[in-house]
């Protein structure tokens, strides 16, 4: 399925706090199919990094274009997906289409349009790499842990770990010289689901003092790049 709307509340948790939420979760989390996964995106952006300058403003509509890879791609015949999620008012529409490495950068470089893809999906993404000339701005990699809800597949939650990001040549071939984006031992929590969450989920996290909080792995890899670069300069 490549089409995709949902529910996403973000939480940054400590090592703690995971494992006494999952003591207490207990047998109600069922592993997912695919549940462990070593992910690598690549943030596509403006030159002048419109995109993600808009996304710090914390603006009700939200926009990011990525292409994703499962584990490094080991060259331009490996398959990713190029990806466009946008947010409004808390509700995720996520939209991609598969092709290989190669076959991104063609579309990208010379707007060579991929075969067998969504042709409403692909017409959007044409829009969208025409106004805003994306170009690879921010390579972000993480272990994600995903598991549902007994009994209800259509609630579900990821713990990403080991967060890191590069902004100086982001390639999905390369995963080396990345630096963290929060602390090793944190994670950041995503629940997912089609509707809001069930009471006594929602009392659990309130138990563990596990509260909502927004955050934008791209966002905070760019403040993080400035960060760094401003203590460069001081050096």
């Amino acid at each position: 399925m490549n089409i995709f709307r949902r529910v996403e509340q973000k939480y940054l948790i400590t090592s703690e706090q995971y494992n006494a939420l999952m003591e207490a979760l207990g047998d109600k989390l069922v592993k997912d199919e695919y549940f462990y996964n070593d992910i690598y995106n690549l943030y596509l952006d403006a030159p002048d990094h419109r995109l993600i300058i808009q996304s710090i403003e914390k603006p009700m509509y939200k926009e990011k274009f990525r292409v994703r890879s499962y584990g490094l791609a080991e060259n331009e015949d490996s398959k990713v997906y190029l990806e466009i999620k946008k947010k409004f008012d808390g509700t995720s529409h996520k939209r991609r289409i598969s092709m290989t490495l190669g076959e991104f950068y063609k579309y990208m470089e010379k707007g060579n349009r991929p075969k067998n893809a969504n042709p409403i999906t692909l017409a959007e993404l044409d829009y969208d790499f025409e106004k805003y000339n994306l170009q690879p701005s921010i390579l972000i990699n993480y272990e994600r842990y995903s598991y549902y809800f007994r009994g209800n597949k259509d609630l579900r939650v990821t713990f990403d770990h080991n967060v890191k990001y590069r902004v100086k040549k982001p390639d999905l071939t390369n995963g080396d010289d990345m630096h963290h984006i929060i602390d090793k031992d944190m994670y950041i929590m995503e629940i997912k689901s089609l509707d809001s969450l069930p009471i006594k989920l929602s009392q659990l996290l309130a138990k563990l003092k596990i509260y909502p909080r927004g955050f934008s792995k791209p966002k905070n890899a760019y403040l993080k790049s400035l960060e760094r670069a401003k203590q460069k300069e001081r050096k």
